[in-house]
C-alpha cells in the first residue's frame, strides 16, 4: 500500500507541482491531498484516471468560523488497496468560485451543483447550472449549509405559491 500512495503522491507532484500544498495520512486507509483551486481539475485526472481511483462523493464544507474560507472536498476510493483519497483544495470566500472536476470525473456532475447549493460555492463551468438541491423559489444568496444560517430557516414560499416551471429541453420526452 506504501507504494502505492508513493506512486500517486510522486504523480501528484509531477502534475500539478507546488500547487499540491500538503499530504498526509490522517488514518492508516486513508490519504489527504490539499491542492490549490486552480489545480483541482488536473488532480482529479491524477487520482481518477491515472491512478484508476473510483470517484465516491464531492462536498463543500463552511470553514469559515476557523478561519480558513471555504473547502471542497472530493473523495476517491482505490477499492483493491482498500485506501481513501481525499481531493481537498480551499476555496476563499470572496471569490467562493472553483474549477469543476465534471469534464474530466463525470459522475461529479450533481455533487458540484449540490455543493453550489448548500455552500455558495459557484463550480466555475459547469454545464448545467441549474439549481439541484433546493427549489426554484429558494432565496438567492441563502445557502443552508454555511454555519451563520439558522439550522431551522424555512424562507417564504414563492408569492402564487408554486415556482416557475421550465420547458423540457430541446428533444426531451416529458411523461
Amino acid at each position: 500500500m506504501q507504494a502505492t500512495t508513493d506512486r500517486i503522491t510522486g504523480l501528484l507532484r509531477q502534475r500539478v507541482g507546488a500547487a499540491l500544498r500538503a499530504v498526509e495520512r490522517p488514518h492508516a486507509d486513508t490519504m489527504g491531498f490539499d491542492v490549490a483551486p486552480e489545480a483541482v481539475r488536473p488532480a482529479a485526472v491524477v487520482l481518477g484516471r491515472d491512478a484508476g481511483a473510483r470517484y465516491l462523493v464531492t462536498v463543500g464544507v463552511d470553514e469559515r468560523a476557523a478561519g480558513r474560507g471555504f473547502a471542497i472536498v472530493h473523495l476517491f476510493s482505490l477499492d483493491a488497496d482498500h485506501v481513501f483519497l481525499v481531493l481537498r483544495s480551499g476555496v476563499d470566500p470572496a471569490s467562493a468560485r472553483i474549477d469543476i472536476i465534471t469534464p474530466v470525473i463525470q459522475p461529479a456532475d450533481w455533487a458540484e451543483r449540490d455543493f453550489r447549493d448548500a455552500v455558495g460555492v459557484e463550480p466555475t463551468g459547469h454545464p448545467d447550472p441549474r439549481r439541484l438541491m433546493l427549489p426554484d423559489d429558494w432565496p438567492a444568496e441563502t445557502y443552508p449549509l454555511r454555519r451563520d444560517v439558522p439550522y431551522n430557516l424555512r424562507p417564504a414560499a414563492a408569492p402564487d405559491g408554486r415556482p416557475p416551471f421550465r420547458a423540457a429541453p430541446e428533444g426531451a420526452s416529458v411523461i
